[in-house]
C-alpha cells in the first residue's frame, strides 16, 4: 500500500493506491453528463419501454407534418395549412407528454437512487450538475419540437411553395421552439427533482402543462367573446409556457397563434421577462434540490 495519503474528498483515492495521473475537468464531466442526459431523453442507454416511448411520441408528432408534405407533393395544397411558428402550440399535448415522461429520468433518477452523492464527491458543483441536466433536457425538447418543422420546411421547398415566405417563418419558429423548450424543461425539472416518484412527477407535470394551457386559453376566449378583454387578460398567457413563448415572439411576428395577443410594449416586455427569469429560477430551484440530495 502506498504511504502517500490521498487527497481529502476525492473519490478516485480509495486508500489502496494513490493516483497522480490526469483527471477529468469540470467541463469534461459536464459534457459527459449532458450527452448522457440528451441520449437518455431519447431512450439511448435505457431499458424496456424507456427505449421506445420517446420515439413513438416523436413519430406521432411528426406524422401530421409528414401527411401534409405528402399532400403538398401531389399539388393538392398551395400553402402550408399552418405557419411554421404556430405548429408547436397547435399540437402541444405530445411535446408535453415527452417532457413529462422523460424529465424524471434526467432530474430525479440520481436523487431517487442516492447516486447523486457520487457526482458531488467529484470536483463538480451542484449548480453545474443542475445546469447540465437542465441543458440536456432543454436541447432534447428543442430537437423534438424542431423535427416536424424541418420536414414542413423542406417539403414546402420541394413542392415549390414561396421560398421567401417559408424562410421568413424560420426565425420566429426557432424562437418559439427555443422558448417553449426553456419553459417546459424548467417546470418539469422542478417537479421531477422535488417529486422523486416518477409516476407522480409525470402526472403533476402534465397537469401543469395541460391544465395551465387549457385554463389560459379558456379564460382568454371567454373574455374576448364577452368583450371584456383587457391588459390583465392579455397577461394571462404568462401562466402557460406555450402561450408565454408565443406572446414573446409576437413582438416580432404578429401572426403567432394567440387568442389575446399582447397589444403594448409593456406586455411584450413582461412576456420576455417571464421567458427569461422563469427558466433561471427553475435552474436555481433544481440546484437547491441537488445540493440537498448531495449532502445526504
Amino acid at each position: 500500500m502506498s504511504n502517500t495519503s490521498p487527497s481529502a474528498g476525492v473519490i478516485h483515492d480509495l486508500g489502496y493506491r494513490h493516483y497522480d495521473g490526469p483527471r477529468h475537468t469540470d467541463a469534461a464531466i459536464a459534457r459527459a453528463l449532458f450527452f448522457n442526459g440528451l441520449g437518455g431523453a431519447y431512450g439511448i442507454g435505457r431499458a424496456g419501454r424507456a427505449k421506445w416511448i420517446p420515439f413513438v411520441l416523436l413519430i406521432m408528432y411528426i406524422l401530421p407534418a409528414f401527411i401534409t408534405v405528402g399532400v403538398l407533393s401531389f399539388g393538392l395544397l398551395n400553402e402550408l395549412p399552418t405557419k411554421l411558428y404556430n405548429y408547436p402550440s397547435s399540437s402541444a399535448i405530445l411535446p408535453s407528454i415527452f417532457v413529462a415522461t422523460q424529465a424524471p429520468a434526467i432530474f430525479g433518477r440520481d436523487l431517487r437512487h442516492r447516486s447523486i452523492v457520487l457526482y458531488m464527491a467529484r470536483p463538480l458543483s451542484a449548480r453545474i450538475y443542475a445546469l447540465t441536466r437542465w441543458a440536456s433536457m432543454t436541447v432534447a425538447v428543442f430537437l423534438f419540437l424542431l423535427a416536424p418543422l424541418v420536414l414542413l420546411f423542406l417539403g414546402g421547398l420541394l413542392a415549390n411553395l414561396n421560398a421567401a415566405e417559408l424562410t421568413r417563418q424560420v426565425a420566429p419558429a426557432l424562437g418559439v421552439c427555443f422558448l417553449i423548450s426553456l419553459g417546459t424543461s424548467s417546470i418539469a425539472g422542478i417537479i421531477s427533482s422535488w417529486t422523486l416518484r416518477p409516476g407522480l412527477a409525470i402526472v403533476f407535470s402534465l397537469a401543469v402543462f395541460m391544465l395551465g394551457n387549457g385554463i389560459v386559453a379558456m379564460l382568454q376566449a371567454i373574455l374576448q367573446v364577452t368583450g371584456k378583454a383587457s391588459t390583465a387578460a392579455e397577461m394571462l398567457g404568462i401562466f402557460s409556457p406555450y402561450a408565454a413563448a408565443n406572446g414573446a415572439i409576437h413582438a416580432f411576428e404578429p401572426t403567432t397563434s394567440m387568442i389575446l395577443a399582447p397589444s403594448s410594449a409593456a406586455v411584450h416586455a413582461l412576456y420576455w421577462v417571464v421567458c427569461i427569469i422563469g427558466p433561471a429560477l427553475g435552474v436555481w430551484l433544481i440546484g437547491n434540490r441537488i445540493t440537498r440530495g448531495g449532502n445526504r
